[in-house]
């Protein structure tokens, strides 16, 4: 009846996926460029981060060179929260509000970008199973308001190439 036909239907589709992944892990397994960047992809998708961070890259990965280039969308540093402190003032019945300096938030910025680049350069080669990849090449995107021209402007703030041996010799809780 209706039960034997959801069975046929469900396993049907069970059998789809399992082939899929099969025929996906092989071809990660042979190392294509295609299933290795989105491997990479569902790894940093994956990845823990505040919701100031926009989560968003371009990877492509040269299977001669065993280079993978992660282009990364970094916040701007006006989408960093700035708020240390709030504390209720009894007498006005309102909040006050204390903020970072801006040399803390510059410096606060400046953490987030390196963190961030040795964070997602270690989580792709950890989670390399196929050895596919020899390094990271991790560069950093920024788009803001350009302070000269009054513009949205997209630049590269940062640009890191780490193999797999130079993050090892990295104590990153100590970064």
């Amino acid at each position: 009846g209706q039960w034997e036909a959801e069975r046929a239907a469900f396993l049907s589709k069970q059998k789809e996926r399992h082939e899929a992944m099969d025929a996906f892990r092989a071809r990660y397994e042979r190392k294509e460029p295609a299933a290795i960047a989105e491997y990479c992809d569902v790894v940093l998708a994956s990845s823990e981060y505040p919701d100031c961070l926009p989560k968003e890259s371009d990877l492509d990965f040269n299977r001669d060179t065993g280079v993978l280039a992660v282009n990364y969308k970094l916040p701007a540093p006006s989408d960093i929260p700035t708020l240390s402190e709030v504390k209720y003032v009894q007498s006005s019945d309102s909040f006050s509000e204390k903020h970072l300096s801006e040399a803390n938030v510059a410096k606060l910025y400046d953490d987030l970008v390196y963190q961030v680049a040795l964070r997602t350069s270690n989580e792709l080669l950890e989670a390399d199973q196929s050895t596919a990849l020899t390094s990271v090449v991790f560069n950093g995107f920024v788009t803001a308001i350009d302070k000269g021209t009054g513009n949205e402007a997209t630049a590269c703030i940062i640009s890191m190439q780490a193999s797999r041996e130079a993050l090892r010799a990295i104590n990153l809780a100590k970064v």
